[in-house]
């Protein structure tokens, strides 16, 4: 063994903890190779791996930091990696994404006013929906033919349940997936959890300490053309009986391998949303949908995306993303009052292009500017973290509003924000169904959304405007000056909203959707 050269940030014990994560791989995908592990310092959280199998000669000594050899009875293997920054240090960082960096002509579009990025990138959004279907496949992959390995239950372990997920990091299909992961350890499943986007994986230690879950660090140790080989074996070792992904792509394409090895497993998939530059997971569930026994949605209109382009009859099931057991029969009364000579904005989510942060800030300047003219005061928080995230900072430094707009991390609480806020804003140029428009919604803070995805779904017409930029900044201001001058229009909206409440509550919930398709995967014959 090639004695290590830590840098300075590492310590033994962080390098034996990546050495057990990536053992935990390669040892379940060949158990019996000695393998051959080749370490060098990544500058970010890719480990970008590669494996030779019997290789030949040394490797590359440039930049190596560590090389170990685990021995093994069958020949060697050996896997070149990169080791991201120690876990204390990926800790520290406030965005999983790289920052956004504009070049010199965004930046003076943003300098003569933050709004004016967003038009052409609207007119681009536009364009890729309205073409999609011509630009990226809706056919579905043939069904897998008839096993060509025998069946794989080879373990005697109790059952698990594998989850697919994209990362570990805060995000409404996020929140889906550790919600399931509970679930699935209520009945007494163990679990076993996969990553595909390579992150600091912050929100891992909310399933660290429980032996009955395992996470397999694939998003930095495995090579996507090795994911295949290494689920089929991962659901022979561990008596996988249900595969549920969750925004995690290499799992849709081992689907064919996996299904052939081991055709007892069921597999379900949940999404959220159809991206306009793709179509995102919705359209590749589609094109997967035989090799997928139930499409999980979140809302009645991917539920008719799905319906209306793929052959997915009798397995699409809706499940809203709430907690009965939490939901009100009726609202609270809306916080927004205008006798408090005060308004309080709030937004919630990545600040990420999707999200429009540049239109919000334009939105929220021009709110301020508005009734501030009335003697109203007003305040606004930001809660979240991304690519924008440096950018919105500059601004708000820039036009002088530090005093009005401040800003909080992805970990603070969102209900204590909610109940201290009368409007809740969302821009966003797509959307699946907000989580945090429910959230809003439970404790007196109106949404005002984009009519954009299943959002019309939750709000009633008086809560909507158009995703146009201009539209979207003028009627936004304009809707929530009239919520606040016309006690009339607050009233009706409000009881618009708790009817549109009464029927999207009385829609079966997630959990009650999938966990009795958890409950089949411990039935014997599963």
């Amino acid at each position: 063994m090639r004695p290590p050269r830590l840098p300075p940030d590492w310590t033994e014990e962080d390098l034996k903890a990546e050495l057990r994560a990536i053992a935990a791989i390669y040892r379940r995908l060949w158990p019996g190779a000695a393998l051959d592990l080749c370490l060098r310092r990544a500058p970010g959280w890719w480990g970008d791996p590669t494996v030779t199998l019997n290789p030949a000669g040394d490797p590359d000594e440039t930049g190596l930091m560590a090389r170990i050899r685990l021995p093994g009875t069958q020949p060697a293997l050996r896997v070149e990696t990169a080791l991201p920054p120690p876990a204390r240090r990926a800790a520290q960082v406030t965005t999983p994404e790289r920052p956004l960096a504009p070049g010199p002509v965004t930046r003076g579009l943003i300098a003569v006013h933050p709004i004016l990025p967003e038009l052409p990138r609207h007119l681009h959004d536009t364009w890729q929906r309205r073409t999609l279907p011509l630009r990226h496949r809706t056919t579905p992959v043939a069904p897998c033919p008839n096993a060509p390995f025998p069946p794989a239950l080879g373990s005697n372990r109790s059952p698990a349940i594998l989850i697919g997920m994209h990362w570990l990091e805060v995000g409404g299909a996020e929140r889906l997936a550790f919600d399931c992961i509970r679930w699935a350890r209520t009945l007494g499943l163990r679990v076993v959890v996969v990553a595909s986007v390579p992150a600091p994986q912050s929100l891992a230690e909310e399933i660290e300490g429980d032996p009955g879950i395992l996470f397999l660090r694939t998003d930095r140790y495995l090579p996507r053309d090795l994911w295949p080989d290494f689920i089929t074996a991962l659901v022979t070792a561990e008596n996988i009986r249900l595969l549920h992904i969750h925004h995690c792509h290499p799992l849709y394409d081992c689907l064919p391998q996996v299904k052939a090895a081991a055709p007892h497993l069921s597999v379900i998939d949940s999404t959220h949303i159809v991206e306009h530059a793709d179509g995102g997971f919705a359209r590749i569930s589609g094109v997967w949908t035989w090799h997928i026994d139930h499409h999980h949605v979140i809302s009645t209109n991917l539920a008719a995306y799905l319906q209306r382009r793929f052959p997915v009859a009798g397995r699409v099931r809706l499940g809203r993303m709430f907690d009965r057991r939490a939901m009100p029969h009726r609202l609270v009364p809306p916080n927004l009052r205008p006798e408090s000579g005060r308004l309080r904005l709030a937004f919630v989510g990545r600040l990420s292009h999707q999200k429009r942060p540049l239109l919000l800030f334009a939105t929220i300047r021009g709110l301020i500017r508005r009734f501030t003219r009335k003697g109203i005061s007003v305040t606004a928080t930001i809660l979240g973290d991304g690519a924008y995230l440096h950018l919105i900072q500059d601004l708000i430094q820039r036009h002088a509003l530090t005093d009005a707009i401040r800003l909080l991390p992805p970990n603070a609480n969102v209900a204590d924000l909610m109940e201290q806020s009368d409007i809740l804003l969302l821009p966003s140029a797509n959307e699946g169904l907000a989580l945090v428009g429910i959230e809003a919604l439970r404790h007196g803070c109106l949404p005002i959304a984009t009519d954009v995805g299943g959002q019309s779904e939750l709000l009633p017409p008086a809560l909507l405007v158009p995703s146009a930029p201009l539209a979207c900044l003028r009627q936004t201001v304009s809707r929530i000056e009239r919520l606040w001058q016309d006690s009339a229009f607050l009233d009706s909206t409000r009881r618009a909203l708790q009817d549109r409440w009464l029927t999207f509550t009385a829609d079966p919930t997630a959990e009650e959707v999938l966990t009795p398709l958890y409950r089949q995967a411990l039935e014997p014959d599963a």
